[in-house]
């Protein structure tokens, strides 16, 4: 028996009077959704090939939604393969061109089990990932920043500082550690002030030099078989557990992901990075980010963002959680695939990290979050690396001050002697 995805499109039909005098305009939501149904199955809607082949079984048929503007368009997956790439081209390819339409917008897929079960998915997902970070609780990410001109000797020496934040700090004991997690900006790749060989040659170096190392997450984007060939002319057996690879899925590709996230000679987790998403999810012309993290979890992706709703990059709360949902939920039919760590970044900080915890949802929710900080932990260091060091301290004070039930707002109206580094930063971001 054939199973079936359903696609939902929003649809606004064109105003173009040209365009609406034609005999082939369609008059409304179910005539679009069949001409759509058409266009991304068999193909043609001039002359539609049904009438002259036995196509029936591969055609996509539609439903409109009268009350909400949209239609639903069921295609068969014997069509579909299971790679995520061509997946976004069969659900959103030709018909963003179509000429009856002002705007149209892929809000949500609904997936048959069986269709879901086809897919690997993540390969280490929120289990597999606290197997290499032993710890409880949300995690902690540093970006390096700024995001280029670093030389690899102050990569090397960031990750350092972050990894173990009380070697830079004469008076602290070396209790909370460090960060969990660094990052590379998705924008840093090869230049020639920081070439890709020589800054890992200087994060392997770090990695070693740290007792707990952190996962170290770089951009390979593009740079996947430069990665391939360094670790086959490295002896890498005691570092190499802590990479994770960085894929900028939007400019990339979900296929390049897929291949990163099931190629067994590396073994590594993956992060999707969603740089470049809001020219297709800002716009009513477009695909709805829930739908980019659905594909991130089918390519593969151990990481991926669901957004935050305080800070420089805020969204809606709704928008937020559905994220984090598609990305952690193990409920039919993704209960076959590990799921994503939802990684929440943009402008946290001290300030607003309790507040981004428990927009989430649920406690448990909660507490499967990665925070990705860069601005909030450089803010006040002016680039030194003790202060960089506090600023680690103090976001993760933060952290365990919200797993408290306490905000900035409980630390800066009483005194508590729990969180000095987190009392520091507050009142230095006062004082700016």
């Amino acid at each position: 028996m054939t199973d079936y995805i359903d696609v939902t499109y929003s649809v606004e039909l064109t105003a173009d009077p040209d365009i609406r005098a034609q005999d082939s305009m369609p008059d409304d939501l179910l005539e679009m959704g069949e001409i759509i149904a058409q266009e991304q199955s068999v193909g043609g809607y001039d002359k539609p090939f049904h009438r002259d082949f036995d196509v029936e079984p591969y055609r996509a048929r539609a439903t409109p939604n009268p009350s909400t503007g949209s239609v639903t368009v069921r295609f068969p997956t014997d069509n579909i393969a299971p790679e995520p790439a061509h997946l976004l081209n069969y659900v959103a390819g030709d018909v963003f061109g179509s000429k009856y339409v002002e705007h149209i917008r892929v809000t949500d897929i609904s997936f048959p089990k069986p269709f879901v079960d086809r897919f690997p998915g993540p390969r280490f997902g929120q289990a597999g990932i606290r197997e290499r970070v032993d710890r409880e609780g949300p995690l902690l990410g540093m970006i390096l920043k700024p995001s280029l001109g670093l030389t690899p000797e102050r990569i090397g020496d960031l990750v350092r500082a972050a990894a173990q934040p009380g070697a830079h700090l004469d008076d602290e004991p070396d209790d909370l550690g460090g960060v969990d997690i660094v990052k590379e900006d998705e924008k840093l790749t090869d230049p020639d002030y920081c070439a890709f060989e020589d800054r890992l040659d200087e994060v392997v170096a770090a990695l070693r030099d740290v007792p707990e190392p952190p996962l170290y997450v770089l951009n390979v984007t593009a740079r996947e078989d430069a990665f391939r060939e360094y670790v086959a002319g490295h002896d890498l057996e005691d570092v190499l557990d802590r990479f994770v690879l960085l894929v900028t899925v939007i400019s990339h590709g979900f296929g390049r992901m897929q291949t990163l996230a099931e190629d067994d000679t590396l073994g590594l987790p993956t992060y999707a990075h969603r740089a470049g998403h809001a020219a297709l999810t800002r716009t009513a012309h477009g695909i709805e980010m829930r739908v980019l993290e659905q594909l991130s979890r089918l390519a593969g992706a151990d990481f991926a963002h669901c957004g935050a709703i305080a800070g420089n990059h805020r969204r809606d709360r709704a928008e937020v959680v559905t994220n984090r949902r598609v990305l952690d939920t193990t409920t039919p039919p993704w209960d076959g695939l590990e799921p994503c760590l939802p990684v929440v970044s943009g402008g946290v900080d001290p300030t607003n990290i309790k507040e981004n915890m428990e927009a989430v949802g649920e406690r448990d929710h909660q507490e499967q979050l990665v925070f990705m900080i860069g601005s909030g932990i450089y803010g006040h260091s002016g680039g030194t690396l003790p202060g960089i060091a506090a600023g680690v301290r103090a976001n993760r004070e933060a952290i365990d001050a919200a797993r408290e039930g306490l905000g900035h707002g409980d630390i800066e109206t009483r005194v508590h002697h729990d969180y000095p580094h987190m009392e520091a930063w507050l009142e230095a971001d006062r004082e700016d």
